[in-house]
């Protein structure tokens, strides 16, 4: 221990780029966010960035430290990682200060890794920025909260997502761009890689977190999804951030999520299934949420308006089902509901729509476009299949259908829509831009 109240050497060790050595040694794969983000640094006071646990947000955000150090004195940049109960923040804050910045003539960059995990962040925030010179922040969490309430500041909220299906495939050795959106070289595509059907398989048990890598056994990949992803969120985030003294019906909740995926949320169900009163449900629904354990669409009545019915709910990763009932994913109604659920976040969906047959439809708002979506994860489908798809592309305007098979492509025109069946391991290659101009 110094004069400060903490051992030196240990935040020292969490900051190798001042003694001129990089976080990031070996390759890592570079996500395209990072050019983004870099710009948001270099413009707004403050940074956010949200994502679930395991997505590589410290990765992100070690090599964007290693990036500044570049163009700054590396003494300027501050990693804190305040899930380390062994720093003291405003100790921390005092020491590097008066120890460690050489510069102040250049920005002060100081990043919060799981900022929530501050007791009085918000106080802490402010306080950094009121000091004079050009102090700016780069808060990270795997825990959303909807305002950070910091007056008089603009800030930039980023969410980390897990890694796509096109940037699964190049860090595990491909070499493959988007495809374009033209069905011609998606034809093409599709007929040269149709092995990747079952790549995509090994990519839905793995989940897009980075570290998991095609070559990794199953049982290592369900064994670290749940020790380090499930358990540590719920029994080290939730309790801590969310506020929740018994984590244990969190993990209740979301077990029966995982059993069942994208059925509407029954209260009453939950309810006995964890023994506990509606409105507790409902508090730890929200709580997975935020979390980023679960998905939760609104049922649509009409373009961009919902419903009454009941919501629906997924888990936020194909690969939280996989880790927790594996052998479930031998059956075909199953899986369907687990690659529904990894489109609906592919594509950022938030409302369905219910057919009188009972039939689902996923609503994709794409610029000024609501387009139908049906996931039905089998070789083939019906001509019913088809014209369901085109009744609801009609009813919403739509110029585009897309029904998510396994392997099957096929092009369809009928009364002005474009009917695409499509597999879904090829629909996550393409590049959708064009609709959203």
């Amino acid at each position: 221990m110094d004069r400060y109240g903490f051992s030196s050497s240990s935040i020292k060790y969490s900051n190798p780029h001042w003694e001129g050595r990089k976080y990031i040694d070996k390759k890592f794969i570079e996500r395209s966010i990072i050019h983004s983000l870099l710009d948001a640094i270099e413009q707004y006071r403050v940074v956010i960035l949200y994502g679930p646990l395991g997505v590589g947000k410290t990765t992100l955000i070690h090599q964007v430290i290693d990036r500044l150090s570049q163009d700054f004195n590396p003494s300027n940049i501050l990693y804190l990682p305040l899930d380390d109960p062994s720093y003291n923040p405003i100790n921390v804050k005092n020491f590097y200060f008066n120890e460690v910045v050489k510069d102040a003539s250049q920005p002060i960059y100081i990043v919060l890794d799981e900022f929530l995990f501050l007791d009085g962040y918000r106080t802490y925030i402010r306080e950094l920025l009121s000091r004079g010179g050009d102090v700016r922040l780069i808060l990270i969490s795997s825990y959303k909260i909807d305002d950070l309430n910091i007056p008089d500041v603009d800030y930039k909220v980023f969410n980390i997502n897990p890694l796509s299906f096109l940037e699964f495939l190049n860090l595990s050795g491909y070499n493959i761009t988007a495809i374009p959106f033209d069905q011609y070289r998606v034809r093409d595509f599709y007929i040269e890689n149709l092995d990747l059907v079952d790549t995509y398989m090994e990519y839905l048990v793995r989940g897009g977190f980075p570290r998991l890598t095609i070559e990794m056994e199953r049982h290592y990949v369900r064994g670290w999804i749940k020790n380090n992803v499930l358990d540590r969120i719920i029994y080290k985030i939730i309790p801590r951030i969310g506020r929740k003294r018994r984590p244990h019906i969190a993990e209740s909740i979301f077990r029966v999520i995982c059993f069942d995926p994208g059925e509407a949320i029954n209260y009453n169900r939950l309810s006995d299934a964890v023994d506990k009163d509606i409105r507790t449900v409902s508090t730890y629904i929200n709580t997975l949420e935020s979390a980023y354990l679960i998905r939760i669409l609104k049922h649509m009545v009409g373009r961009g308006k919902a419903g009454r019915k009941l919501p629906k709910i997924y888990p936020y990763n194909s690969a939280y089902p996989y880790s927790l009932y594996p052998d479930r994913f031998n059956y075909e109604d199953y899986l369907n509901s687990v690659v529904e659920g990894r489109i609906i976040q592919f594509l950022d969906i938030k409302y369905y729509m219910r057919r009188s047959s009972g039939v689902d439809i996923l609503i994709w708002e794409a610029g000024n476009m609501y387009i139908p979506v049906y996931v039905k994860y089998v070789r083939r489908v019906s001509r019913r299949d088809v014209k369901r798809i085109n009744n609801i592309a009609g009813r919403l305007k739509s110029k585009y259908g897309f029904v998510i098979v396994k392997e099957t492509l096929d092009f369809i025109h009928e009364d002005d829509v474009n009917i695409w069946v499509i597999p879904a391991w090829l629909f996550e290659l393409i590049d959708f831009s064009p609709l959203y101009r």
